[in-house]
C-alpha cells in the first residue's frame, strides 16, 4: 500500500510544515515508511510552496511525487501550478475560499472553506495547515489522527498544543459535516 501526496499553497500557509508533520506522524508513530521533500519559490512568504509526501507499507525508493494520489491546494496560485499533475481517479482537495477557478476533470474534487473555518474559530488563518491535516486524516484511511496528535504534542511548545489540536479536530469535523455518503465516495483506502 502506497499513497503519494502533494501539499501546496502560498509560502507562509504552512504546507511544508504540514508535510513534515504528516511524514513524522506516519513514520514515527504509524509504523509506516514515509519520505518528505519540499520546494518553494525564492520568496520566504508569498511564493508558491510545495511538499511531496509518500507514505507506504514498504520501502520507498524514490522521494519525488510526479502524479499524486492526493493533491491539496491552499491557494489559487498553487492550484494553477500543480493541477496538471493530478492523477485521474485521484483526489484534489482545495480551500474553497482561496481557490475559486477550478476545473473538474476525471478526479474527485473536494472544496472546503478551511480559511473561513480558521478565521471563524481562531480569528487567524495560521492554523489552515493543521486543519488540512485533519481533513486528510478523515479521508485517507492510512493516516491516523492520533499519530498527528502525538506529533503535535511532541513538536509544539506547550502554549501552542491546544490550538493545534483544535485545528486538527476542526478539519476532521469539516469532512464529517459533508455526510457519510459523500465522504465514502472520496475516501482513499
Amino acid at each position: 500500500m502506497k499513497y503519494k501526496f502533494i501539499l501546496s499553497g502560498t509560502g507562509g500557509q504552512g504546507a511544508i510544515t504540514a508535510g513534515l508533520l504528516l511524514g513524522e506522524a506516519t513514520a514515527t508513530y504509524g509504523n509506516l515508511f514515509a519520505v518528505q521533500t519540499q520546494s518553494y519559490g525564492p520568496e520566504a512568504r508569498g511564493g508558491a510552496a510545495r511538499t511531496d509526501v509518500i507514505i507506504s507499507s514498504s520501502k520507498i525508493h524514490y522521494p519525488k511525487v510526479m502524479y499524486p494520489d492526493v493533491l491539496v491546494c491552499l491557494s489559487q496560485e498553487a492550484y494553477n501550478k500543480y493541477i496538471k499533475m493530478a492523477t485521474p481517479g485521484g483526489l484534489v482537495i482545495y480551500d474553497s475560499h482561496n481557490v475559486k477557478n477550478v476545473k473538474i476533470k476525471d478526479y474527485k474534487m473536494l472544496g472546503l472553506d478551511m480559511f473561513g473555518a480558521c478565521m471563524s474559530e481562531f480569528n487567524s488563518v495560521q492554523m489552515i495547515n493543521i486543519c488540512m491535516l485533519g481533513v486528510l486524516s478523515e479521508i485517507v484511511e492510512l493516516i491516523d489522527p492520533e499519530t498527528i496528535r502525538m506529533v503535535i504534542r511532541n513538536r509544539f511548545k506547550p502554549s501552542l498544543i491546544d490550538i493545534n489540536l483544535r485545528a486538527l479536530d476542526m478539519g476532521i469535523n469539516l469532512v464529517r459535516e459533508l455526510g457519510e455518503e459523500k465522504v465514502s465516495k472520496l475516501k482513499l483506502q
